[in-house]
């Protein structure tokens, strides 16, 4: 077959290597070449992975083109799973690998002077890749686009990513221990301390959802009202957490008693809207476990921070020193809501998973979640101790001891106290 312009200019460029150093010896990539068949347009991109330990690390494969990535779900299609990880795949074993993808099939009519190919490998304890849904066209957009990157987002300089964008990253599956120790101060009852394994993985939402996002996805304004933002935010009041969400209008009253046995979520809902106009079923809530996973980002302590709990939780208006970079809590937010992303993420990147608002998460309350390990745990309507949903993170008007990560509360799910971010689930 005789090659297009394409084919004449594609991966004409310098190959990019990128690497992110998470454990103590670095990722490497080496060896990289690649070619184009002219008779298949199948690009084949061979490369070496290795580190000291033979730690596999996820790879991911992106084509720039005047330095502007064509989109990694424009880049989806491959012969050999095994060599690449890209959006769901699972991580490359240390060795040498061939990559071969097939332009004509993904990105066929689709010319560039100027392309160049980029590999960016991760441990597996941290895979840097985010999804980005583009709401700006609001509530009349027939469809939003979604896409992809590795350049994590800047909430202090960039006030997309929490005005008119949905910022999601990927987490991978894996095993924590859930609840807390019964020597964490303002422990509860019901946070039984038992493993905890989740066998798939999902992109979780940066940020809560905010006003703004949630008014472009549904036309529905869920600002608080000024008396409850702090007043230097009260200008941008919309990027404040989309609190008075009930759990049945971001699901649907349909889905109250069908999940877990079904996704299905009512097509009026902001999760039913935002599936039909991304195209993607997987958006929803996460359940109580993904929450506490991504949440903790590898720490077993109170706080996502590293540090334990130092204060009584009966004290409800005393500072928490190991909370105050990380959450607004009712002894310093003033009792009332601020912006998101203005304080410290974890260390996954994620943004105000402790105070802020309370998060909606799929889950009926279960009082006991017992001692015993389990597998991708789901509570289901009828299948705890009450059917109002769980509610997870503390809030802004709540004591640090509210916060931790541990912590559960509940609420009617037709109750409209609590605020809520995205999920978008992977695989089956």
């Amino acid at each position: 077959m005789k090659a297009t312009p394409l084919l004449a200019t594609f991966f004409a460029a310098t190959f990019g290597v990128m690497a992110d150093t998470v454990m103590t010896a670095p990722v490497e990539l080496s060896d990289v070449s690649y070619y184009q068949s002219r008779e298949t347009q199948k690009v084949h991109v061979s490369y070496t992975l290795s580190n000291q330990d033979d730690e596999p690390a996820y790879v991911v494969m992106d084509v720039l083109t005047n330095g502007v990535s064509i989109g990694l779900q424009n880049i989806s299609t491959f012969e050999n799973a095994a060599t690449v990880s890209q959006l769901d795949g699972a991580p490359v074993v240390c060795g040498s690998h061939e990559i071969v993808w097939n332009a004509r099939k993904d990105w066929r009519g689709n010319l560039s002077t100027d392309a160049q190919v980029q590999l960016t490998a991760f441990y597996t304890n941290r895979f840097d890749l985010y999804m980005v849904v583009d709401l700006s066209e609001g509530p009349t957009a027939a469809r939003y686009p979604v896409s992809y990157t590795t350049v994590e987002p800047d909430p202090d300089s960039d006030y997309t990513c929490i005005s008119n964008k949905l910022w999601l990253k990927r987490v991978n599956a894996g095993t924590f221990m859930m609840g807390s120790p019964s020597s964490e101060i303002g422990r509860l009852s019901n946070e039984n301390r038992h493993k905890v394994t989740l066998t798939k993985p999902f992109f979780a939402g940066v940020f809560p959802v905010t006003a703004a996002q949630y008014a472009l996805v549904t036309g529905v304004s869920r600002q608080l009202d000024n008396g409850y933002i702090y007043p230097a935010d009260r200008a941008a009041a919309s990027l404040t957490p989309a609190i008075g969400a009930s759990w049945v209008e971001i699901r649907g009253e349909d889905s109250l008693q069908a999940w877990p046995a079904s996704d299905a979520v009512s097509p009026g809902s902001f999760m039913g809207l935002l599936r039909a106009k991304t195209g993607l079923d997987g958006f929803d809530l996460p359940t109580e476990a993904q929450w506490e996973y991504a949440c903790r980002a590898g720490t077993a302590t109170a706080f996502n921070s590293g540090l334990d709990s130092t204060v009584d939780g009966s004290v409800a208006n005393a500072e928490e020193p190991s909370l105050s970079a990380y959450a607004w809590y009712l002894a310093i937010s003033g009792g009332v809501a601020h912006r998101v992303g203005q304080k410290l993420p974890n260390d996954w990147g994620f943004y105000d998973f402790h105070g802020c608002c309370w998060e909606w998460v799929l889950d009926c309350l279960k009082s006991d979640l017992g001692t015993a390990a389990v597998t991708d745990p789901k509570t289901g309507y009828g299948q705890g101790t009450n059917n109002n949903r769980v509610q997870r993170g503390g809030s802004y008007n709540q004591r640090s001891s509210y916060c931790r990560s541990a912590l559960r509360s509940n609420s009617a799910a037709t109750s409209g106290n609590s605020g809520f971010r995205v999920w978008c689930n992977l695989g089956d």
